[in-house]
């Protein structure tokens, strides 16, 4: 089991919950289990993908909240219902998860699922 530290230093990640790591990806192995990330960007993407190849749907949030309209990445989705912002990740591949104002963010991804693999994040 991780725990987030209390504040994360720029570039800086970490995570909470119940994660498995090995040298190609991080893999979430019970739901709740969080990924953060402080970076100062307009742009950021994480290479993800699920253990069995199903469709998961995965929380993001931006500074701890949802993702504010004028900076969701080109895969983050809206839930017209709740107004959680979320990600559909289903094979490997780059999801852009942010795209608006630079500056210093804290991105956040909770998984609601076992599964979820992360291999890099990238960002600009």
């Amino acid at each position: 089991n991780f725990t987030l530290p209390f504040r994360l230093q720029e570039n800086e990640w970490g995570l909470e919950g119940t994660w498995s790591i090995n040298e190609k990806y991080s893999e979430a192995l019970a739901p709740g289990a969080r990924f953060e990330f402080l970076y100062s960007a307009s742009i950021a993407n994480i290479v993800m993908a699920t253990a069995d190849g199903s469709l998961q749907d995965v929380i993001v949030r931006l500074d701890g909240e949802v993702v504010p309209t004028e900076m969701l990445g080109g895969d983050v989705v809206v839930d017209e219902l709740t107004g959680q912002t979320f990600v559909q990740v289903e094979f490997s591949d780059l999801y852009e998860l942010i795209n608006g104002n630079p500056g210093e963010h804290r991105l956040e991804i909770e998984v609601l699922e076992p599964g979820l693999q992360i291999y890099a994040i990238t960002f600009g």
